[in-house]
């Protein structure tokens, strides 16, 4: 079952509260109710084991690390997907940002509504179920059957060619 937005767990990670109180206001305002907040990487580290987000939004420079470190230490404990949030805007920055294991990479200064749109994006494919199409689905007639996922119909038990 897919999960509602105000269902999805988010860890907001970053040491400047001003950051951190619009990006609530705007998630809030798209739907986000469960957001959960850390202004440094140890309090990150134990939400993240205590409360399993969903996806973390991460800034880099933290008080007490960076936070590639803290993503690699996150990366080993679960594959929740992470964002980076953040001021360093090198290109090598942002190779190290996916090396360490972040899943986007979005730079200061940032669009709100760009951050939640990313977010949803990443929630969409990381808590999705199988589509209709993919899952096995045979729908019975009785003495007929169709099997979508092949294209086949089968009537009183003897599979039938269909010409295009």
């Amino acid at each position: 079952m897919t999960l509602k937005l105000e269902d999805h767990k988010i860890l907001m990670v970053d040491d400047d509260q001003h950051i951190l109180d619009l990006l609530i206001t705007v998630f809030e305002k798209e739907g986000f109710q469960n957001i959960l907040t850390a202004t440094n990487g140890a309090e990150a580290l134990f939400i993240t084991t205590q409360n399993n987000p969903h996806i973390i939004l991460l800034d880099v420079m933290l008080p007490d690390t960076d936070g590639f470190t803290l993503c690699n230490k996150i990366r080993s404990e679960t594959d929740v997907p992470i964002l980076f949030l953040t001021a360093k805007t090198t290109d090598l920055d942002k190779l190290q940002g996916f090396s360490f294991g972040g899943d986007d990479y979005i730079t200061k200064p940032f669009n709100p509504l760009e951050v939640v749109a990313r977010v949803k994006a990443q929630l969409k494919r990381s808590t999705k179920i199988p589509s209709q199409y993919s899952r096995k689905r045979i729908y019975d007639f009785g003495f007929f059957n169709i099997d979508p996922n092949t294209g086949t119909l089968i009537v009183n038990g003897e599979r039938v060619e269909c010409p295009m």
